[in-house]
């Protein structure tokens, strides 16, 4: 179908774009290359290439600008709940998700009632350390007739060590950017209750970074991150109440969590 030929070139553009988040200082006639082709993409889906460009300045290091022109293409695309996922996505992987949280709230009552949506941003809440919004997606996903999602309770490890869902996201924010500058891109971060991990009460709570890579650099990294932890001094560190590791990923990279669906509608419709 002819009508279906930007989706799919903005699917194959989205994917290189994405992919360049996991890449060490991307070369500067790779990103003229992707330039190119957002160009390309402007008369036929200009909302489509106006969130690549966004994530080409995130890539860039302005995050400011990146967010800015994600929102203008959030108010004119008729794919709302996808655009505040790949900008919310974005974040997490090229900040320490600080900005998450407020974005979420401004947002939330356009990607409320899409599951597929609510899915996909809580894995990139969860992924930079928001874990208590576990609560409002799954609230959502009730209300609208879908499964709920099975995600740990953190609430009895901040009860216990009397700390807040800002605590942690600290501590997993400064982790995720700790380990880009040090060239290790986690594709997959798992949490967990555990218990007598650390000293003082439990349970406690254990996430693991998965990232491709020579286990030795991600021991070594490993090693490093717990240094930075020390020497920033985060609550949720400092007190037990959150562990982090990295791991090696044996599980194969699913490249097309950033498509837009040919049919998708307009949540907020």
């Amino acid at each position: 179908m002819v009508a279906a030929q930007p989706v799919t070139i903005f699917n194959q553009i989205v994917r290189r774009v994405f992919a360049l988040l996991s890449v060490a200082n991307p070369d500067d006639f790779t990103l003229r290359q992707v330039d190119r082709d957002i160009a390309k993409l402007k008369n036929a889906d200009p909302f489509g290439a106006m969130e690549l460009a966004a994530v080409m300045h995130g890539i860039r290091g302005d995050v400011e600008t990146m967010v800015a022109t994600f929102e203008r293409a959030i108010a004119g695309t008729a794919h709302k709940g996808h655009a505040i996922f790949r900008m919310l996505d974005a974040l997490k992987l090229l900040t320490d998700g600080s900005a998450m949280a407020a974005l979420f709230s401004k947002y939330h009552p356009i990607f409320r009632n899409d599951a597929l949506i609510l899915r996909r941003i809580e894995s990139s809440m969860s992924g930079a350390g928001w874990f208590e919004h576990n609560s409002v997606i799954n609230q959502d996903l009730s209300r609208v007739g879908a499964e709920t999602l099975d995600v740990v309770p953190t609430e009895q490890v901040l009860r216990a060590f009397a700390l807040t869902e800002q605590d942690v996201q600290a501590a997993v924010g400064f982790a995720n950017l700790f380990l880009r500058r040090r060239g290790i891109f986690p594709v997959r971060r798992v949490l967990k209750l555990v218990r007598n991990l650390e000293p003082g009460p439990s349970p406690q709570l254990l996430l693991r970074f998965y990232a491709y890579g020579e286990i030795e650099n991600l021991v070594e990294a490993e090693f490093d991150l717990f240094d930075g932890l020390y020497t920033a001094d985060l609550r949720a560190h400092r007190t037990g109440a959150l562990v982090l590791c990295v791991q090696p990923e044996s599980q194969p990279a699913n490249s097309g969590d950033h498509d837009r669906e040919t049919d998708c509608a307009d949540p907020s419709a």
